[in-house]
């Protein structure tokens, strides 16, 4: 994977429980960015709905190797307007 060669730290999970579980730890451990699937971030919706209205851990969606399902581009351009006050992507 790509960003182990950047030096960020990876994790798998492959069950909705490890992914609450493995994204609860990281907020706990003081992550102040999260890169995580789109995938992913479904299947855990609720957690990751839970850190939206916190500074930190910001929680970035990237596609997977299937592609992007666009939530990561809707997620940015709603914190671009919450920022600014209107969608300019």
């Amino acid at each position: 994977m790509p960003f182990k060669m950047f030096g960020f730290q990876v994790y798998y999970a492959t069950s909705a429980g490890q992914i609450r579980k493995r994204l609860n730890q990281m907020a706990a451990e003081d992550y102040g960015v999260i890169f995580m699937t789109e995938a992913a971030a479904e299947l855990a919706a609720e957690t990751v709905a839970s850190y939206q209205d916190k500074l930190t851990p910001a929680i970035i969606l990237i596609p997977d190797q299937f592609g992007s399902k666009g939530v990561g581009m809707k997620n940015i351009d709603g914190y671009v307007e919450k920022a600014i006050g209107q969608a300019i992507l």
